[in-house]
Parts: C-alpha cells; sequence; structure tokens
C-alpha cells in the first residue's frame, strides 16, 4: 500500500511538471514550474499514507486542479503522454472526493492502482523529458 501511495504521489509530482513550450524561455518556465509542482505535491503524500481523508481530498483537489491548469501548455513531446497522467488524476481525484471513510479511501486507492501501468509508463517519459531538458537551470 505504501508503495502504491508513492507511486501515485509520485505521478502527480511528475504530471504536474508537464507545462512549457519549445523556445528557451519556455523550457525554463517549464522547470520552474516543475520545481513549484514538486513542491506542492510533496503535500499528497503524508495525508493519502495516513488516512487522513479530509487533508488527503484537500491535497488532491489541488494537485489536481494544477495539472488541469497546465495541461494545454504540455510540450508537444510529452502531450500525450500527460494526457494520460492527467486524466488519471482526475479520475483518483473525482474518486476520492467521493470517499466517506479512510478504509473507502484505502479501497479507492487499490481500484485505480490496476489502471497504473499506462500511467507509470507516461510518467517515466514525462521524468525522462524533466531530466533532459531541465537540467541544472541554476546559471
Amino acid at each position: 500500500m505504501k508503495r502504491l501511495i508513492a507511486a501515485l504521489a509520485g505521478t502527480a509530482v511528475l504530471a504536474l511538471a508537464g507545462c512549457g513550450g519549445d523556445d528557451e524561455s519556455d523550457v525554463q518556465a517549464f522547470c520552474d514550474q516543475a520545481q513549484e509542482a514538486q513542491a506542492s505535491s510533496a503535500s499528497l503524500a503524508a495525508p493519502l499514507a495516513s488516512g487522513d481523508l479530509d487533508a488527503a481530498k484537500v491535497a488532491m483537489d489541488e494537485v489536481t486542479g494544477q495539472l488541469e491548469a497546465v495541461a494545454d501548455e504540455a510540450p508537444d513531446e510529452i502531450s500525450d503522454d500527460f494526457e494520460v497522467v492527467t486524466s488519471y488524476n482526475t479520475n483518483l481525484n473525482d474518486q476520492l472526493q467521493q470517499a466517506e471513510s479512510p478504509k473507502e479511501l484505502s479501497g479507492v486507492l487499490q481500484e485505480v492502482s490496476a489502471d497504473s501501468a499506462d500511467v507509470e509508463e507516461a510518467s517515466a517519459s514525462v521524468k525522462a523529458y524533466i531530466d533532459e531538458n531541465c537540467g541544472d537551470q541554476s546559471s
């Protein structure tokens, strides 16, 4: 279960980072957004792991909102993969918002894990794009 929670939180981190464009300033903006997304989505893992339903709902809703806000900006190379991850997170959020107990939260996480293979592959593509294009941006 902890592995599933970590994977879901990781998927959100990678997907949230998927915004930007093709020229140098857009890549820099993309990389900046990737950093912000990683910081923001860190709030998702703890409530999922602890079973804090209310905090999990708030955190997941925020993460999903960020995903949906940047979906149109995903670079062409990863736009299809980004769509897979966004759809998965939207579905997870919809189901999570309907959960009424920590037990239901656990059930939601188990149910959506059945679809995680495609999401993991898409997330890997997004991560590869980030690794290739967002190396050391401190200069």
